[in-house]
């Protein structure tokens, strides 16, 4: 599991996604991610630090970012928590444990014991 500070946050700030995916990838190599993961099983939260928590996985994560940005009506900012990559497949099983969380399908409830469950369960993908 990948975790990143405030640093990581991002907005979109321009109307174009284009620009905006291109900030995205910046600021993750600028994290310490790998840019380019693709077939990844992330967790980004929406409105920092409380925010609701969106767990999914995809072929591209920071194009998915892109496109959870832009469908909503009004701005705001995600900060990347886990991208955890060539686990796609595997997706059921973190979103089993974190199950006492859930809002609605891919939306959890931010806590701290829910952050501490995420790391557990990623972790587990690796044993």
């Amino acid at each position: 599991i990948c975790e990143v500070g405030y640093n990581a946050i991002m907005n979109a700030p321009t109307k174009d996604p284009g620009e905006f995916y291109r900030r995205i990838r910046k600021r993750m190599k600028d994290a310490g991610f790998i840019v380019g993961v693709k077939n990844a099983i992330y967790a980004v939260q929406v409105c920092p630090p409380d925010g609701p928590i969106k767990i999914g996985r995809s072929t591209d994560p920071c194009n998915r970012w892109v496109q959870i940005m832009y469908s909503w009506p009004f701005e705001y900012e995600i900060k990347v928590l886990a991208l955890v990559p060539n686990m796609q497949h595997r997706e059921d099983e973190v979103l089993e444990a974190l199950r006492e969380w859930r809002i609605r399908g891919e939306w959890f409830k931010s806590s701290q014991e829910m952050f501490v469950a995420l790391r557990a369960a990623c972790d587990r993908l690796y044993e």
